[in-house]
């Protein structure tokens, strides 16, 4: 039976987990991103309403909210455009570019998302549960690392949608932050810290695996080793 080294860090987890919204808010995409492609898919939370409407391009169509949360489809088309969505007593304004090709500022949509299958992962209108165990489901088409000896506290926990937005995010991997970044929002203790001035900052994946590994700290395999 592996080992599994599941991190001390469950408090600064629950604090990076989605807080129930307090008003209008846009999940995917985020409100001034630039997009790969004119038909996009709109995930938001709209607490406290039963419908909306967003009014774009002249243009005005309403949208269902159940359980605060509500997804609308829209064709843009090729250039800049604005939308203003509002719920109830709220409102938000969103300004999108649609891109000719991709590039590192890209938002990308998750497969699943980009091809209508929702209900493959989950019921769009459920009520969200951060905390919930998403393993199961992200191992159906992803690769399990449970197996490995020393398993990230996330993984452990089934806690992928920590690290990874399950809709879509500025680049193929779906971080909801740069690799460094996301690294020390939970590891900024002051040995952590210590240990980055040593590395002179040297990228956190170059060492460690984010997922799991077979030797202590989630260091990457030696040259010939096993993964």
């Amino acid at each position: 039976m592996p080992i599994r080294s599941v991190s001390l860090v469950s408090g600064l987890l629950i604090l990076f987990l989605r807080l129930p919204a307090f008003g209008l808010e846009l999940l995917t995409p985020p409100p001034f991103a630039q997009l790969a492609q004119p038909n996009i898919v709109v995930i938001g939370l709209a607490p406290g309403v039963e419908r909306g409407t967003v009014h774009w391009e002249g243009k005005s169509t309403s949208f269902r909210v159940r359980n605060g949360r509500f997804h609308i489809s829209l064709d843009l088309g090729a250039g800049t455009h604005s939308a203003r969505f509002v719920a109830g007593e709220s409102e938000l304004m969103a300004q999108w570019e649609v891109m000719s090709s991709e590039n590192e500022s890209t938002y990308l949509y998750h497969a699943k998302v980009e091809s209508g299958q929702c209900k493959s992962c989950h019921d769009p209108l459920a009520p969200p549960d951060p905390g919930e165990n998403v393993s199961a489901t992200c191992y159906e088409c992803h690769a399990s690392y449970n197996e490995r000896s020393f398993v990230h506290g996330p993984v452990g926990m089934g806690l992928c949608s920590v690290c990874h937005d399950p809709h879509g995010a500025v680049g193929s991997n779906f971080l909801r932050m740069d690799p460094e970044d996301l690294c020390t929002y939970c590891h900024n203790q002051p040995v952590t810290l210590a240990h980055r001035q040593r590395s002179e900052s040297r990228p956190c994946l170059e060492c460690h695996d984010p997922h799991g590994a077979r030797r202590k700290y989630n260091l990457n395999p030696k040259e010939g080793e096993t993964p």
